[in-house]
């Protein structure tokens, strides 16, 4: 075939293979869109860690653990309810899994509330090698008619040995109000820290500007002055946090006294 017969075919065909050039292109950027819509994430992080925090519908969940049985494709996911007064149940949350082997499967997960703090979410079906998983939680709100929803990504931490019976969520339901409280007392501590640093630099501020000020005019002896009492304030203040969080901390040990009891 000589260059004039494929010129000739290029030029009857013109349309036809500017379609499909771009319809290849098209398939090619689907194709990394898919690809790296899940890739990226496994690149960026291996998925939640323990003690990692959810957020949904204004409130907070705790990643706990998460279970793999490979002989009946099981995954379990435990995640602790922060608040005491959640309405997070069976009845209101629904959860997907999608595994990085096969995006195109979305396994419906059970979702189980064995006790206050927990939640448990089942998926059966999921294959050995998923790798990663994405799980999305859809929470709808029976008062506003409204769906919110949250995703993240997970690999298994234990092998699934056994069911989880009654003690056993308990046990679990403990050792997570515990863990939550000894993450509260830390954070108490910080803000500590961080007030008593504050008041440190205010005082030095003070002491600075109390030093001799002949040389001041009347009207900056009393901007002087002012900006001292203000710091003087600040300080109270920021005492009274001090004491706030003291007492908070006080309420957070005795729990854990009262939790460790039953442990």
């Amino acid at each position: 075939m000589s260059i004039q017969d494929f010129k000739l075919i290029f030029k009857e065909n013109r349309k036809l293979l500017f379609s499909i050039f771009i319809g290849l292109i098209i398939i090619f950027y689907l194709f990394l869109f898919f690809y790296n819509g899940f890739k990226s994430e496994d690149a960026s992080k291996e998925g939640l860690k323990k003690g990692d925090e959810i957020s949904l519908e204004n409130e907070k969940l705790t990643y706990i653990n998460s279970y793999y049985d490979p002989d009946q494709k099981i995954f379990l996911i435990h995640l602790g309810i922060n608040s005491v007064a959640s309405l997070f149940d069976e009845t209101n949350i629904k959860a997907e899994l999608i595994s990085q082997k096969d995006t195109s499967k979305i396994i419906k997960g059970k979702i189980k509330k064995p006790t206050q703090q927990i939640l448990e979410l089942k998926f059966d079906n999921v294959q050995k090698n998923y790798t990663l998983a994405r799980v999305t939680l859809n929470h709808l709100s029976t008062m506003t008619d409204t769906q919110s929803s949250e995703s993240f990504y997970l690999k298994h931490d234990s092998k699934l040995k056994k069911d989880f019976t009654n003690h056993d969520y308990k046990l679990i339901s403990l050792n997570f109000k515990n863990d939550f409280l000894s993450s509260e007392i830390q954070s108490l501590n910080k803000e500590i820290i961080k007030f008593k640093k504050m008041i440190d630099h205010n005082k030095k501020v003070i002491e600075e500007l109390s030093k001799d000020n002949s040389l001041l005019t009347d009207d900056e002896k009393m901007k002087v002055s002012s900006k001292i009492e203000s710091l003087k304030s600040e300080n109270e203040e920021h005492n009274k946090e001090i004491q706030e969080r003291n007492e908070l901390i006080q309420q957070r040990e005795k729990q854990k006294e009262e939790l460790n009891k039953q442990m």
